[in-house]
């Protein structure tokens, strides 16, 4: 980890400031699904709320400050004793490439080998997405590919007869 980068608990920190690293770290890779979830205000309101009184039982988040700026967020949330699910890695655009997701992936994946067995992505990450700096960090920290597929999203009406 580089020596300026520090993890931290994201309990630490406003609400506020976690959520616009979590809308924030998301672009501009995926401005599409923030679109689709009302946009980055409604998005970062609804992320300050959930962690607001803190993180469920189940959940861990963490924070990275560079030189005690907040910079990035991870979280992860523990399913059972076998398996946690990765909620995320986001890292501000402008601060990428410094090492910060590497150490707060390190972070996470150590405090969820103390507790489970595996720790799977809970994202799904689609052939357009296959490239990201995501899927680079995922698979630099030794994720494998388990399946790929694709999710189509449909609104169904009657049959139209003929």
């Amino acid at each position: 980890m580089p020596a300026n980068v520090a993890i931290v608990d994201a309990a630490r920190h406003p609400s506020a400031i976690l959520a616009e690293l979590y809308v924030e770290g998301m672009r501009p890779y995926r401005d599409w699904y923030i679109e689709e979830h009302g946009g980055a205000a409604a998005m970062k309101r609804r992320v300050a709320d959930h962690l607001a009184s803190g993180p469920r039982d189940n959940e861990r988040w963490l924070v990275a400050e560079l030189d005690g700026e907040p910079v990035g967020l991870a979280g992860a949330s523990e399913l059972d004793q076998d398996e946690a699910v990765l909620e995320g890695v986001y890292v501000l655009p402008e601060h990428r490439g410094r090492g910060v997701g590497s150490a707060l992936m390190e972070a996470t994946l150590a405090g969820v080998r103390e507790r489970t067995e595996r720790l799977v992505v809970g994202e799904m990450v689609t052939f357009l997405e296959g490239d990201t700096p995501s899927v680079r960090l995922y698979r630099r920290s030794g994720a494998r590919l388990r399946a790929e597929y694709m999710h189509l999203q449909a609104d169904w009406e009657e049959p139209v007869e003929a």
